[in-house]
């Protein structure tokens, strides 16, 4: 049974659930997109709490960041496992980082 909420206050909710159904298999692209899911929660409470916009950036920041690492070890990963340039570039929505390590 959920916790009773005192009158005037809102139960935190999350803007994204984790679950069981968007596990890959893959171990590092698991617990980092918990932590891309971590990190989107963090913005949808900084956003609902009304917080500075000093905050709310900080966080953005820390979204792009995160995002931007965890692509790249996503498109390292499937290079590493010889999947197609094209679909690789497709996914990435950008260019390979580096060209220079596939023939």
């Amino acid at each position: 049974m959920d916790a009773a909420v005192a009158p005037g206050q809102e139960q935190a909710v999350d803007v994204f659930v984790w679950g069981a159904k968007y596990e890959t298999g893959i171990e590092v692209v698991d617990a980092q997109h918990r932590g891309l899911v971590d990190l989107i929660n963090r913005l949808g409470t900084v956003h609902r709490e009304s917080a500075p916009a000093a905050m709310r950036e900080q966080v953005l920041d820390e979204l792009a960041a995160y995002a931007r690492d965890h692509f790249g070890t996503e498109q390292r990963l499937m290079r590493d496992a010889g999947l197609d340039r094209d679909y690789v570039r497709d996914h990435m929505g950008r260019t390979p980082i580096s060209s220079s390590s596939s023939a």
